[in-house]
């Protein structure tokens, strides 16, 4: 079953905004609850999740409207991938050459190049793995289905090199090239020596936990499951973690992995069926850049 938030509120507060002049879309605030389904239920043993704009009981703040463990009314996500305007800083605009060959740490350095003051010239950072986990499951709940390639387009996932930003069908509430065109490093997510998840503590003070949950190890294997693991400091039912690979449950959105990897997503030009918004890759150290490796800028307002 598939929804509008066009017409939910406050999904229809989903809104294209200007900040610092540049082009982004602003998510707001929503509360999540991730169960098993009993077994009087139709769909016993299913993951269920569930999404509310004002806090429930049983419901918790996604991290990604957390900062330094104070909740935040929204968070800014760049509609395009980063572009190098100039002086070692990142832009968010259309018709645009994805800036790539970039390092993991670089990245997160040219973001922080945008804070230069207060208000709009201040919350500049490379968008995180919370940011994309929400953005994912607003997707999952709306489409009612996790094959966006099916349900929207396939964007640039079969061709010859990287196209122009804003120029493909890979588009999700004015979120362009979401999937498919370049890869793009994520903030706040990386492996250990055994495989094993650290992430961003959900207090989102900066610092990392290490979850314990490994990764299987794959190159180009479709996702089959993802993990609701949680323990002190972190809660995987808020991202989209594999545990499993296989002819999977994720529109055959593709696994890539290694120990002590950082986490890069969406898939390239070359990556097929493969590439979507729950691709997962934790596949390449932060010394690794290539011409097919990008980035993208987000933002969050003060705490």
């Amino acid at each position: 079953m598939s929804l509008n938030f066009s017409e939910i509120y406050p999904w229809s507060d989903i809104k294209e905004v200007t900040v610092d002049g540049q082009k982004m879309v602003r998510i707001p605030k929503f509360y999540l609850r991730v169960e098993v389904l009993p077994e009087t239920s139709k769909y016993a043993g299913k993951v269920a999740r569930f999404i509310s704009g004002r806090k429930k009981p049983g419901f918790h703040i996604h991290p990604a409207f957390v900062k330094n463990n104070k909740e935040l009314p929204y968070f800014d996500f760049a509609s395009y991938e980063a572009y190098n305007v100039g002086d070692g800083k990142p832009g968010s605009a259309a018709g645009k050459s994805p800036w790539v060959s970039i390092t993991f740490q670089n990245a997160i350095t040219a973001c922080t190049t945008r804070n230069t003051g207060t208000g709009e010239q201040a919350g500049w950072h490379l968008a995180n793995f919370y940011e994309q986990g929400a953005i994912a499951l607003l997707l999952l709940i709306e489409l009612g289905h996790p094959d966006a390639k099916a349900a929207i387009g396939n964007g640039n996932i079969s061709s010859g090199g990287k196209v122009a930003t804003g120029s493909t069908d890979a588009v999700y509430r004015g979120i362009y090239e979401f999937w498919g065109n370049v890869d793009e490093w994520r903030d706040g997510l990386k492996t250990g020596g055994a495989r094993q998840i650290q992430i961003f503590k959900n207090t989102m003070d900066g610092t990392y936990v290490d979850t314990g949950v490994v990764v299987p190890a794959s190159t180009r294997t479709p996702i089959q499951s993802v993990s609701i693991a949680k323990g002190e400091g972190y809660d995987l039912g808020d991202v989209f973690i594999p545990t499993a690979i296989g002819e999977g449950s994720f529109g055959k959105d593709g696994l890539w992995s290694n120990p002590n990897a950082a986490c890069d997503v969406s898939g390239c030009w070359v990556d097929g069926a493969l590439s979507g918004p729950f691709l997962f890759g934790v596949c390449y150290p932060t010394t690794f850049s290539d011409w097919a490796m990008g980035f993208r800028l987000a933002r969050t307002p003060e705490a």
